[in-house]
């Protein structure tokens, strides 16, 4: 090594130097798989589609079933989701109203129904598979009618959508559990 060096002015890694190398290359390799595969691993769950209410596994917690949407559908893109409800009422009425949740966690606002405000933010859960909605319903004035808290999920590899839902107005909690079936 010594007249190769001597001859072409040329100075060569020692095999101490090169295999410190290698083992930093492989070192920085592992770290990037192992950072890339948490990534794709915590990849949110996607709850875009139509989805319709099956009334037979939902439970109103003591409300009118009416109160529940009987079709909703969610479009969800890389910031933010956004939900079209479809209600029918006792006596046929719909109410149709949308609104829409950032990923950021921002507070949006939206109109259910006339007189009625909502404010809304979302937190994805840890693991990105399902995201808790908090939201505050006031009238016109500013007054406070109602709050719920509702956690969104995917069960059965994707068929149904449930929502579990801790509603407070009037001095009453409902706990609502909610299925929709995917179309």
């Amino acid at each position: 090594m010594k007249n190769y060096t001597k001859s072409t002015g040329i100075k060569l890694k020692s095999n101490r130097t090169t295999k410190l190398h290698g083992v930093s290359i492989f070192f920085l390799i592992t770290i990037f798989f192992l950072l890339t595969s948490d990534l794709v691993n915590a990849q949110s769950a996607n709850f875009s589609g139509d989805w319709t209410r099956n009334t037979e596994k939902t439970d109103a917690g003591g409300l009118s079933i009416n109160s529940i949407p009987i079709l909703m559908t969610v479009t969800q893109t890389a910031g933010s989701i956004s939900i079209k409800r479809i209600s029918k009422h006792a006596n046929g009425d719909t109410l149709t109203y949308a609104e829409q949740l950032n990923f950021d966690g921002s507070t949006t606002a939206s109109s259910p129904k006339q007189n009625m405000k909502k404010t809304a933010s979302m937190q994805w859960a840890t693991d990105q598979k399902s995201f808790t909605e908090t939201a505050n319903y006031t009238d016109d004035n500013g007054n406070p009618i109602q709050s719920f808290k509702e956690t969104w999920e995917l069960t059965d590899g994707g068929k149904n959508l449930k929502i579990t839902a801790i509603l407070e107005g009037g001095g009453n909690t409902y706990n609502i559990q909610e299925v929709f079936d995917k179309q």
